[in-house]
């Protein structure tokens, strides 16, 4: 049986680190990239999760839930409908006028420009779809 030398250990430790921080930037960069299928009117558009807290009125736990519902961009929430904000505010159990009291569609266009440049409202959006248990 061989036993490893720390140097070798610690030679190990720095080339796992390298692989790690290379892995996590190419899938950071792969998570912002915007790309165009072969088709110019249908184009995808990837963005990082966004952290909701920074929307207006909305804090570490309603973001949690928002989270676990699959509500993770300012661009969702930039492009609310109205049934969409019935869906959410359903779900999340919070008083009824809450969204548009605290103009968390507004908060979060701002949030979103601010961040990827580009306006959320000239990006379509799929509606909000609740999963049936999203815990």
């Amino acid at each position: 049986m061989s036993w490893y030398t720390a140097g070798e250990i610690l030679v190990w430790l720095v080339i796992a680190a390298i692989l790690g921080f290379i892995l996590a930037w190419l899938i950071q960069a792969r998570r912002l990239t915007r790309y165009e299928d072969s088709d110019e009117e249908d184009v995808e558009y990837w963005y990082e999760d966004d952290d909701l807290r920074q929307v207006h009125g909305i804090g570490e736990v309603i973001s949690d839930v928002l989270y676990s519902i699959g509500i993770n961009s300012f661009h969702q929430i930039a492009n609310f409908t109205e049934q969409d904000i019935a869906t959410v505010e359903q779900n999340l159990k919070i008083f009824p006028g809450r969204i548009k009291r605290d103009d968390w569609i507004g908060s979060a266009r701002e949030l979103h420009i601010e961040k990827y440049g580009d306006d959320p409202a000239e990006i379509p959006d799929d509606p909000v779809e609740i999963p049936d248990d999203p815990r």
